[in-house]
């Protein structure tokens, strides 16, 4: 029984792992097109674009998507067709209440972000773009909870290869601030196509007028996405008192240097963890009101994946130079000792990434708002300090510390909570294999320049 679960986690991980690296390779290819086609300025624009539309659906819904999977994997047979129909119009009428919410403030954001109003019709374009991405979001999170883990791969491999051709296209034939607006709006809408018609296919809508309204579902899915939301806006918050504080003390080279080396060692790795999730938050969820299940389930997750945790920071211990240069160039080489410093978090961060699950699992907004909440002041406090000592390095060493810490956190709120706790063996595994790549590092210190 546990090799057969092992084996489905690994292939689990190792197919949205695939999924997720094609998705960014693909949007590294259309960035590459838009630099040949209108230049350093397109690249810009298209990243700003993309960001407020990120933005304003993070802002309306960023929880809607993890409280639908566990709303849809929790519900009991009968309960399940009302969620998905709770799931699908709350991601549709949450769409176009942010796409709302550009319109409204997009002379706001020509100003702010071009120094000029003139600009306004390119937001205002895009805020059709909100309403596809959150359909989207809406229908991965029905494929998720329904355990139709390989339709959703599928649809997300899917719709960034079919939105790549047709985006490249427009930007070139266009070659100007439309052709990258309507990257935007091209890429959302083929990606909600592919996702509507996978997730229609795989999870059809059975919810009928005379099956009750789904209305109970909303409450829960409204309360774990506000604290959601609350929470990653605290989080980025946080990233943004880090990023204004190296910049006051070293100047815009030194935050480039610090973004570069946190989208590598949180950012990139994140995509693996991501994976993680995929298969296992939907088994927890389904699972949540049994206590003893879903302990057994969290300790055999930790002791699959802190093993391969630790070959592969040792792996990007040692690799980080070559990395560094195949991703950037030569001259980011000086974040590698902050790359370094950082490895050890990721053994760390397999314990507190499927402890946090439970949390949310749980359907516990309330103990997941207040937990993120604290991450996000320990995790700012943490890289401030140690950026403000030993620099760079520093910066490694207190998202290190900061893993350990919030580590700590969610065990003790579980435990506290709910009463599950991880064992001996999985500790004992734990702290072995972060000294293991502690060691790694530190031995590695030749290898920085």
């Amino acid at each position: 029984m546990k090799r057969r679960l092992t084996k489905r986690l690994l292939k689990t991980t190792a197919l949205f792992s695939g999924t997720e690296s094609l998705s960014m390779l693909c949007g590294v290819v259309r960035a590459k097109v838009v630099a040949l086609a209108v230049g350093a300025s397109g690249v810009g624009m298209l990243g700003i674009l993309s960001l407020v539309c990120e933005m304003a659906g993070s802002f309306v819904s960023s929880g809607l998507k993890i409280s639908g999977v566990r709303a849809i994997a929790s519900a009991l047979p009968e309960d399940s067709a009302g969620r998905v129909h709770a799931v699908r119009r709350l991601a549709f009428i949450s769409g176009i209440c942010a796409a709302a919410l550009v319109l409204l403030v997009s002379p706001l954001l020509s100003s702010v972000s071009f120094g000029n109003m003139g600009l306004w019709p390119l937001f205002a374009f895009v805020a059709v773009a909100v309403i596809f991405n959150s359909v989207s979001g809406g229908e991965s999170a029905v494929l998720q909870g329904s355990g139709r883990l390989r339709d959703l791969a599928s649809a997300s491999s899917l719709s960034a290869l079919l939105a790549l051709v047709p985006a490249c296209v427009i930007v070139w034939y266009f070659r100007d601030k439309w052709g990258v607006a309507l990257i935007v709006v091209v890429t959302s809408v083929v990606s909600a196509l592919v996702f509507y018609a996978k997730g229609r296919h795989a999870v059809p809508e059975k919810f009928g007028k005379g099956e009750g309204t789904g209305h109970g579902s909303y409450g829960t899915l409204l309360r774990m996405s506000g604290a959601m939301t609350l929470s990653g806006f605290l989080s980025v918050a946080a990233g943004y008192a880090v990023v204004t504080f190296i910049g006051f003390g070293g100047g815009l080279d030194s935050v480039g240097l610090y973004q570069a080396g946190y989208q590598m060692a949180v950012r990139y790795v994140g995509v693996v963890f991501s994976a993680m999730a995929m298969e296992y938050f939907p088994r927890i969820s389904a699972q949540s009101s049994h206590p003893r299940r879903v302990e057994l389930m969290m300790r055999h997750e930790c002791m699959v994946f802190l093993p391969l945790a630790a070959i592969g920071a040792s792996a990007f211990v040692l690799l980080s130079p070559l990395l560094v240069r195949l991703l950037y160039d030569g001259s980011f080489l000086p974040v590698v000792p902050m790359l370094v410093c950082a490895a050890p978090s990721f053994v760390a961060r397999v314990l507190s990434w499927n402890m946090a699950f439970l949390i949310l699992a749980k359907g516990s907004a309330r103990q997941f708002m207040l937990t993120e909440c604290v991450g996000a002041l320990i995790m700012a406090v943490c890289v401030i300090a140690g950026y403000s000592l030993w620099g760079l390095a520093g910066a490694g060493v207190g998202i290190t510390l900061d893993s350990i810490l919030y580590c700590g956190l969610v065990a003790v709120v579980n435990c506290r909570l709910f009463g599950i706790r991880a064992s001996v063996r999985v500790w004992t595994a734990a702290v072995l294999f972060f000294l293991f790549v502690a060691a790694v590092s530190l031995l590695s210190q030749g290898s920085w320049v």
